[in-house]
């Protein structure tokens, strides 16, 4: 059965929004401990819930939490943001990822295109009917499939 999806909004009632966040916060707590047992890693967690003091929680205790954030204080800017990265440095590389995906995309379709023109050249298609784009894209294939050929029998004659 699927659960209703939750709307992101403040709970009006206050016995509800109590109950809600000590089960979330158990949840997180709960996760937080998986994270820490599966990735070797010391996690430390404050919920501050203002004016519900009681509700409030630390993992994994308020003398642990302290002693980490201690820690981690002392610790260099520079080792701290060596790996950190803002928001705009990561939009950047989700950019560069997906120019890099449209690219390699592009060069699939222009191979297809040229595999479709050969096979038009094949059963009887003149070259004259090309275009100037048509005709140096089937150029360059044509280069770089001798320099592919070139090279794969240049390491067979090594191999021999």
């Amino acid at each position: 059965m699927a659960k209703n999806k939750v709307v992101l909004a403040r709970i009006a009632n206050d016995s509800k929004r109590k109950s809600t966040l000590k089960r979330r916060r158990d949840g997180l707590f709960k996760k937080i401990e998986e994270l820490s047992t599966l990735c070797d890693v010391e996690p430390a967690v404050v919920v501050y819930a203002r004016g519900e003091e009681e509700e409030s929680g630390v993992w994994p205790s308020k003398e642990v939490t302290e002693e980490r954030f201690r820690r981690y204080e002392f610790i260099p800017d520079v080792e701290k943001t060596l790996k950190m990265t803002t928001q705009e440095a990561y939009l950047q590389e989700r950019v560069a990822k997906e120019m890099d995906k449209i690219k390699r995309e592009e060069k699939k379709n222009e191979e297809k295109e040229i595999s479709l023109i050969m096979n038009q050249l094949a059963d009887g298609m003149k070259l004259t009917m090309l275009d100037t784009r048509q005709l140096n894209a089937m150029y360059a294939f044509a280069e770089e499939s001798l320099k592919k050929l070139k090279e794969r029998s240049k390491k067979l004659m090594e191999d021999i």
